[in-house]
């Protein structure tokens, strides 16, 4: 059994039509799906993508105002990482954000690679990043989008977790999810991050783990990200994970249908995962629910 990859982010938002305006006219993303949250049917929760909404491409956000914002700190998903093509299409990005002055940092090389990315964040303060994925994500532009197709956001390249030590969440990722370590660089904070890739690797099946025992524990609030979702490529497998899961963790059935979405929710961290199905074939209801116990 292996994962594939990432299938979505999910994060919080305080105020839908702003969350809105930004995602799908500055970002250019597709408002793929807006529907409520399967445990909160009072919020709204909202879904961008590719012009299909492809697994691999989705963006999605709980509408929270009452939630408070995020604390920054050990045991949050802190950043986003989104691709698109090639050093002009991030330079093209610098200044599409200077005009509607959206923060940012410019273009910043990392690692020894010297992978070009551009930092910057939505109105309500989340962390993202532009990375040049030298078009190895396959995400199709939305057709009615106001960024140009060469220019488009592709997907999901990566996120960043932070931790205050290495072990526990790297024996997590390889040791129980099939995360491979593939190398490390410095962050704009000078710790190490550690990458981890599962699958093919590269864009798109990257988890990025920063370890900074500096600081103190954070808490998912609005401008942060609630969990992070991986994909299997059918349900058959999805329900191995289930099982292999299973006998490492104490589990709660909350309903006896279909399994579709598994959430696994790991201290600190919350993680889940998906098949590859189209979302409108697919119940994203939580079934399962289980600790694992490290």
């Amino acid at each position: 059994m292996q994962l594939e990859g990432l299938h979505h982010v999910t994060a919080i938002t305080g105020d839908a039509s702003l969350n809105v305006a930004f995602y799908t006219q500055v970002l250019g993303l597709h408002l793929v799906k807006k529907t409520v949250n399967q445990d909160d049917v009072s919020a709204y929760h909202l879904f961008y993508g590719d012009d299909t909404g492809n697994p691999g491409t989705e963006l999605t956000f709980f509408d929270w105002p009452m939630a408070g914002p995020q604390r920054p700190g050990a045991g949050t998903i802190s950043t986003i990482a989104l691709g698109v093509n090639g050093r002009e299409a991030l330079e093209w990005w610098v200044q599409r954000f200077e005009s509607f002055k959206v923060p940012h940092e410019g273009i910043q090389l990392r690692g020894d690679n010297e992978k070009a990315v551009v930092a910057f964040r939505d109105p309500e303060g989340q962390r993202l990043e532009l990375v040049d994925d030298e078009g190895r994500l396959k995400g199709l532009p939305w057709k009615g989008s106001p960024v140009p197709a060469a220019m488009a956001i592709h997907g999901l390249y990566a996120v960043r977790l932070t931790a205050r030590a290495l072990d526990p969440t790297a024996s997590l990722l390889t040791g129980t999810l099939g995360f491979r370590q593939s190398g490390t660089y410095q962050s704009e904070q000078h710790s190490t991050v550690y990458i981890f890739e599962v699958g093919t690797g590269g864009p798109g099946a990257e988890v990025h783990l920063d370890v900074r025992p500096d600081v103190p524990f954070g808490r998912p609030g609005i401008g942060g990200v609630h969990h992070v979702a991986f994909r299997t490529p059918d349900d058959e497998e999805q329900l191995q994970w289930r099982e292999q899961i299973s006998r490492k963790a104490t589990v709660q059935v909350s309903r006896p249908t279909k399994i579709q979405h598994i959430w696994v929710k790991v201290w600190p961290f919350h993680l889940s995962w998906s098949h590859t199905g189209k979302r409108s074939k697919r119940i994203c209801d939580p079934l399962f629910h289980f600790t694992l116990q490290l």
